[in-house]
């Protein structure tokens, strides 16, 4: 388990749409799985995880010296700086400070001539839980093994056939792809990446890996590594 270590860094405006398109993919999914569910930053990758999947960017690309350990950002902290950074005062931020430790607090700087002003964003975060993988990591080990089988599924229709059966805490993959398989995966973590996905692609490709235990959803950009039902 990674843990949160004290450090500071600032994040410059040429990476504000990194970040911003980071989010927009993170917080959905978060919201999606629950509020059991972390927004974390780590390495070069922010993404929503929990214990059994983690959805984000295959290629985030947030590099910024000084990220130390594993940032855990609240779902609150994260939509309030998902919405600062889209709106008009956007083009006057100029860079985000970042302190971390027990909590996390975001300070915004601003143009001085724009004589703007917010107070700083603070996060804290109560789960004791924190990955040690980024998805883009746990993917790229994935690829070392053997694929069982793969398919490529609409989102519409799998996002429609998943809601429709909201009885059910989990579904048989044959049911989904039409391969042979008593594989089960839960049904609320498929979800989060479709909803995380949305408006990715109009597909997406499933692939299970069977020694590993855990399936991959991908759609452009947007991965999923969710661990399958024993």
């Amino acid at each position: 388990m990674s843990q949160t270590k004290a450090c500071s860094f600032v994040i410059e405006s040429s990476r504000f749409a990194k970040l911003e398109r980071a989010l927009s993919v993170a917080l959905p999914a978060a919201q999606s799985l629950g509020n059991d569910a972390g927004i974390f930053w780590l390495r070069d990758s922010i993404f929503a995880a929990t214990p059994y999947a983690s959805i984000g960017l295959a290629n985030c690309g947030l590099e910024i010296e000084g990220v130390s350990g594993c940032i855990a950002i609240s779902q609150f902290a994260a939509r309030s700086l998902l919405f600062e950074l889209r709106t008009w005062r956007v083009y006057y931020l100029e860079r985000i400070f970042v302190a971390a430790s027990y909590k996390l607090v975001f300070s915004f700087e601003y143009d001085r001539r724009s004589k703007i002003s917010t107070p700083p964003l603070v996060s804290c975060y109560s789960g004791s839980w924190r990955p040690r993988m980024t998805p883009r990591e746990h993917y790229e080990r994935l690829l070392a093994h053997p694929i069982s089988f793969e398919c490529e599924l609409s989102i519409r229709e799998m996002t429609a056939k998943l809601r429709s059966n909201e009885e059910y805490g989990y579904v048989v993959l044959e049911g989904l792809s039409g391969v042979a398989s008593h594989v089960a995966a839960s049904r609320l973590l498929l979800l989060a990446f479709l909803e995380a996905a949305k408006n990715e692609d109009t597909t997406f490709l499933l692939a299970y890996y069977g020694d590993q235990r855990c399936i991959v959803c991908r759609a452009g950009d947007v991965i999923a590594i969710i661990s399958v039902i024993d």
